[in-house]
């Protein structure tokens, strides 16, 4: 009943609003929620909303463990991660800037979806890339001089084997997924400060 989805969309986004949950983000979880799919994740820049059966949790992403894992299936769903992040897939032939701050680059033509975002954990290997050597993914982090404390609050955008394929915010790329001449699409990935 489109009445009905209208009222839940209103009471919702007068609620979630206070958890910076946007619009698009909110039409999203109402139709999540009328398909019950137990263990999907929405996220705002604050917040982790969580389903569980007929329930919605709200936690703060401070108090989330780091092996959460947020799943997309779709390029629309990745840009619902956090509002940091803006996910987008261009042409090479598109004017682009491998320049420009804060915006990274990664070989669209050899992803597939679902995609995985989740934090570090025991076991992770990269290869970092210019380099030709699979390395533990904490090794790669103390050879860039990343501190203790950081290294376990950064995404990592993952393949679902969980293959690294970018480490949020640090520009470190997988060697397997750099954009090469003859590469036909690219995701650029936007961190918002």
């Amino acid at each position: 009943n489109l009445a009905d989805i209208s009222d839940l969309h209103f009471v919702l986004q007068h609620f979630l609003s206070d958890f910076n949950f946007n619009d698009c983000q909110i039409t999203d979880i109402i139709q999540y929620f009328h398909e019950r799919q137990v263990g999907k994740y929405f996220a705002s820049n604050s917040h982790f909303l969580l389903f569980d059966r007929e329930y919605l949790f709200i936690v703060p992403k401070k108090e989330i463990h780091c092996h959460l894992e947020y799943i997309a299936h779709h390029l629309a769903e990745l840009n619902l991660y956090a509002d940091k992040y803006h996910f987008e897939i261009l042409e090479t032939h598109s004017n682009i800037s491998f320049e420009e701050e804060n915006k990274f680059y990664v070989n669209a033509d050899v992803l597939s979806f679902p995609l995985k975002i989740r934090y570090r954990k025991d076991g992770d290997r990269f290869q970092l890339l210019g380099t030709k050597y699979v390395k533990k993914l904490s090794d790669v982090l103390i050879d860039k001089k990343i501190p203790l404390l950081v290294k376990d609050k950064r995404p990592l955008l993952c393949t679902m084997s969980d293959e690294i394929i970018w480490i949020g915010e640090l520009n470190l790329i997988n060697e397997k997924y750099k954009v090469k001449n003859e590469t036909e699409n690219i995701l650029r990935i936007s961190v918002c400060e």
